[in-house]
C-alpha cells in the first residue's frame, strides 16, 4: 500500500477552498431565508363605516397593485369600483348584505366603495399587496 504524499501548500489551497464553498453555501441558505421574508407584507384589516350618500376611497398612485377581500357586513348594498390611474371609472361590482368578493386593483389605480343609501354602510376588508400600509385612504361624497 502506497501513501500518498500532500504538501502543505496543497493542504492549505484545498482548506481554503472548502471555507470558500461553506462560506458560499451560508450565504446562498440566508439568500433563500431572507428574500421571501423581504416580500412579505401584512394585511390590512378593517371594517369600514361608510356613511350614507358617501364612498370611500383607497390607493392611488402607487407602484403596485393591491387585492381587497370585502364582506358586506352591514344592511345595505355597497357598490364596488376602480378608478384607474387614467382616470376612468369601472364598476367592479355591488355588494349585498352578507356576500363576500374579492377584487385585484391595478398599480396606480383607487378602490372606491360607494354607499349610495339613507342608511350607514359597513364593508370588513382585507387589504393585500406590497406595502400596503402607504395606501391612501379617505371618504368624499358619493359619485364625486
Amino acid at each position: 500500500m502506497k501513501l500518498l504524499k500532500i504538501s502543505p501548500a496543497s493542504l492549505l489551497r484545498a482548506t481554503r477552498w472548502a471555507n470558500t464553498l461553506q462560506l458560499r453555501m451560508l450565504g446562498l441558505s440566508l439568500l433563500l431565508l431572507i428574500v421571501p421574508l423581504l416580500s412579505f407584507r401584512p394585511a390590512l384589516t378593517s371594517t369600514l363605516g361608510i356613511p350614507a350618500g358617501q364612498q370611500f376611497q383607497l390607493g392611488g398612485g402607487q407602484l403596485l397593485g393591491f387585492t381587497v377581500a370585502g364582506e358586506n357586513v352591514g344592511p345595505v348594498p355597497i357598490q364596488a369600483r376602480e378608478l384607474t390611474s387614467k382616470g376612468a371609472v369601472l364598476e367592479r361590482g355591488t355588494l349585498a348584505p352578507g356576500q363576500k368578493a374579492k377584487l385585484r386593483f391595478g398599480a396606480g389605480s383607487r378602490a372606491l366603495l360607494l354607499n349610495s343609501s339613507t342608511q350607514e354602510g359597513q364593508v370588513k376588508v382585507v387589504v393585500t399587496g406590497f406595502n400596503t400600509s402607504n395606501l391612501s385612504m379617505t371618504y368624499d361624497k358619493a359619485g364625486k
